[in-house]
């Protein structure tokens, strides 16, 4: 082991001492820093002891509150237009996928026709457009549908007659007044098969008519009506001087069911077999409809 001298034991002490920071500073200048380093050191803490006492005054508590009000009624607001008008949009998609299915099934039953006419309201047991409860509530005019003789049992297994033609009409009715229903009011469109047995009486079914479509345009004056134009040069549909007939609505044109023909009568040679058919759904007050339309052709022979 090396001894080490009297002044190399002193130097490497002091040395040693320096580098903790166990001996006071040498120079004039950092006695300074020092004195400031501590003077600082004890602003920061009165300070924070200073902060630590401060709170939030009435005032700024309360116009924190009136502006947390003010956004929050605002966020509120626009989220209740936001899903009102998600509502909205979502009603007439339905309403309008309703209305185009109904109009499919009635362009359907048209093809499989062999004739096209109306036949005007009335009562009566053989009548093929009886009146609702009250008859201003209904189509003033339905529309009828002839098929073949041969057609009877795929309209229905009960329509057993070989000789004389099954038919389906139908028509409107606004249901509005009535209640206990399970269908959308306004109106409604029905659909019913006049078909007759072997021995030629007329088969009543139970129910005598089945709704194909509701949500329909009522009579109410504060349903918009929808605006109609039938004739289509193109396909035939141009009256004679004046523009086909409207048929479908009530006795004051009125109602979300509408068609009109080529011919009025199944007596012509050919028999009518064009009709154009409009559907208008209801979707509020005052509030203009949802129409869909169709132009189709009775086919069979």
């Amino acid at each position: 082991m090396k001894l080490l001298k009297k002044g190399e034991i002193f130097a490497r002490s002091r040395f040693s001492q320096d580098i903790i920071g166990i001996n006071k500073p040498n120079f004039p200048h950092q006695k300074r820093n020092t004195a400031m380093n501590k003077t600082t050191f004890i602003k920061l803490l009165l300070n924070l002891k200073k902060q630590s006492n401060v709170g939030i005054s009435l005032t700024e508590l309360l116009v924190a509150l009136v502006m947390s009000s003010i956004i929050l009624t605002a966020a509120a607001s626009g989220f209740v237009n936001l899903l009102r008008a998600n509502q909205d949009v979502e009603s007439k998609t339905v309403r309008n996928a309703g209305l185009a299915r109904a109009l499919a099934f009635m362009q359907e039953d048209v093809k499989a026709a062999s004739a096209v006419t109306f036949e005007a309201q009335s009562s009566g047991a053989n009548s093929r457009c009886t009146p609702p409860t009250t008859a201003t509530n209904g189509s003033d005019n339905c529309l009828l549908l002839e098929f073949p003789a041969s057609y009877n049992t795929t309209l229905s297994a009960s329509c057993t007659s070989t000789t004389i033609p099954p038919q389906v009409s139908y028509k409107f009715e606004d249901i509005s007044s009535l209640t206990g229903q399970t269908f959308l009011k306004p109106a409604i469109l029905t659909r019913r098969i006049i078909c007759r047995d072997a021995g030629g009486t007329l088969v009543t079914f139970n129910p005598v008519e089945e709704v194909i479509a509701d949500g329909l345009v009522g009579i109410s004056t504060n349903n918009i009506q929808p605006t109609i134009t039938c004739t289509r040069a193109d396909v035939g549909l141009s009256g004679t001087g004046t523009a086909p007939t409207i048929y479908g609505t009530n006795n004051a044109g009125r109602g979300g069911f509408r068609f009109c023909l080529n011919d009025s009568n199944t007596s012509a040679t050919p028999p009518n077999r064009l009709v154009r058919i409009f559907l208008s759904g209801y979707v509020g007050r005052n509030t203009p409809p949802l129409t869909v339309q169709t132009v189709t052709f009775a086919r069979s022979q």
